[in-house]
């Protein structure tokens, strides 16, 4: 059941050619990074013709909130594209473990300075009192990143057990085996929910403008 849903989800190295592998890893990178730049001038540039959201600062409560698209979109979009991919550009295992770990890190890294934006933008009175303000958890927006935070923290968790420190730990390695699949398999749904996350959020973003 797990191998077809991997299948599902992204087709195996043997469904693809090296070639055709390594073109569409690079076009992704490439998106994603034109996706990063974007959404980075479309957050910190200064608000002249309401275009922009009118830069990010961790002073004014204003623009707080402003981290939370950029950071989201650094972390779901490009460290975990780059963290899925990273088994895919030919070093060693050892080189692409350590390259997969970094990435995971920095994505949570930026992560959590989006979630917590969010988060104090929210509990501040200019937050709750301003004209597009709906309270935590209140659209599906915030329980899909909340649900997709969640999955890429208990990744981390238990890949962190089984392939890092399984000695430490104590983990038989049939489990490691079996760990190994659902681990894969979970890593490339989280991301396809963290697309959606960022979809509905773009979506309710400017719908809120659009109606206030």
């Amino acid at each position: 059941m797990l191998t077809r849903l991997k299948n599902v989800i992204l087709p195996t190295r043997g469904g693809w050619s090296a070639q055709e592998s390594r073109i569409s890893i690079f076009l992704g990178r490439v998106f994603a990074t034109i996706a990063v730049i974007l959404v980075c001038i479309w957050c910190m540039k200064t608000n002249t013709d309401e275009k922009y959201l009118g830069g990010i600062s961790f002073s004014n409560i204003n623009r707080i909130f402003n981290l939370h698209p950029m950071c989201m979109v650094i972390s779901m979009l490009f460290f975990m594209g780059m963290s899925l991919t990273s088994f895919r550009d030919g070093y060693s295992f050892k080189v692409s473990k350590y390259l997969h770990l970094n990435f995971n890190l920095l994505a949570k890294v930026f992560m959590i300075v989006g979630l917590r934006s969010a988060y104090i933008y929210r509990d501040e009175p200019e937050g709750k009192h301003s004209s597009y303000h709906y309270q935590h958890f209140g659209t599906m927006h915030s329980w899909m990143g909340l649900v997709t935070s969640f999955l890429l923290f208990q990744q981390d968790l238990l890949g962190g057990i089984n392939f890092l420190y399984p000695k430490i730990c104590g983990v038989p390695r049939y489990i490691i085996k079996g760990y190994k699949e659902y681990h894969g398999v979970m890593g490339k749904a989280s991301f396809v929910m963290a697309g959606v996350a960022m979809v509905t959020g773009e979506i309710l973003y400017s719908t809120l403008l659009f109606y206030y």
